[in-house]
């Protein structure tokens, strides 16, 4: 359970960084690829 809570918790932070690069004009696309590695 603390598991799902956790990996909920990671996803939105992605979401807010995602917003605040878009916010800032830059391509969160490049961001989450180098998320992904």
């Amino acid at each position: 359970m603390s598991r799902t809570l956790y990996t909920r918790l990671r996803i939105e932070g992605f979401r807010k960084a995602e917003a605040s690069l878009r916010l800032e004009g830059m391509d969160p696309s490049g961001y989450a690829t180098v998320r992904v590695r």
